[in-house]
């Protein structure tokens, strides 16, 4: 599906979607205007050769229920297994990704880009990339964002600044919570590495828990 303004619940896609941008294994770009996506399972693989790209949505502008992706998703940055890239409006909650997350930057097990709450999502898959990447979430540009009650299992590997096992890079126009998440994952890259969250600019972080072990050269945390 192109462009979403009513809901979409209960559709399994097998296809294999391939593009340049803003793609999606369910929908391609889900308007704000639009409903809820809910109980929506994607089994294809989702490459791009750019940006904004997701398991389920690629353009996420309300909330996504109890979805889960399985496959491997591909692109430059704002990529996500469940989506590439979020609006303010709505949620994302109860949502599963085991597929691996293969980036440039700004991505993340669940979603890419954040500008909206997280809750009860679990990631498995693995995220490979460079930047900004987070076994939940990878980047929040601006806004409010918040993380609660969210596991990641899946390795970060990143190579350069700001990866963490829930959260990868939150700006300073951004305000960001992380309560409650729990990290099992190794997280690799150069400075700003942690086990929950990598870079928080402007924000805060209360009873989460890191299992996984942290790589880097400087400014590194559990």
């Amino acid at each position: 599906m192109a462009y979403q303004l009513g809901t979409v619940d209960n559709v399994t896609s097998y296809v294999t979607v391939s593009g340049k941008s803003t793609i999606g294994g369910i929908v391609a770009n889900q308007e704000s205007s639009g409903g809820a996506i809910t109980n929506c399972v994607n089994y294809g693989t989702v490459t791009a050769s750019s940006y904004i790209v997701g398991g389920i949505v690629g353009s996420g502008g309300n909330s996504m229920i109890n979805c889960v992706n399985w496959a491997t998703i591909t692109g430059t940055d704002c990529i996500g297994g469940i989506s590439g890239a979020s609006k303010n409006k709505g949620e994302i909650t109860g949502c599963a990704n085991y597929g691996t997350i293969n980036a440039s930057g700004k991505s993340g097990g669940i979603v890419g880009q954040l500008i909206k709450p997280v809750s009860n999502c679990v990631n498995y898959g693995t995220v490979n990339g460079t930047w900004s990447l987070g076994g939940i979430a990878g980047y929040v540009k601006e806004g409010t964002a918040s993380i609660t009650g969210c596991v990641n299992y899946g390795n970060v590997n990143g190579t350069t600044t700001g990866n963490g096992g829930i959260l990868g890079l939150s700006e300073s126009a951004a305000t960001s919570t992380v309560a409650n998440c729990v990290n099992y994952g190794s997280v690799t890259g150069s400075w700003g590495i942690g086990g929950i969250c990598g870079d928080i600019n402007h924000g805060s972080g209360s009873g989460c828990t890191n299992y996984g072990t942290i790589s880097g050269q400087g400014q590194l945390g559990g």
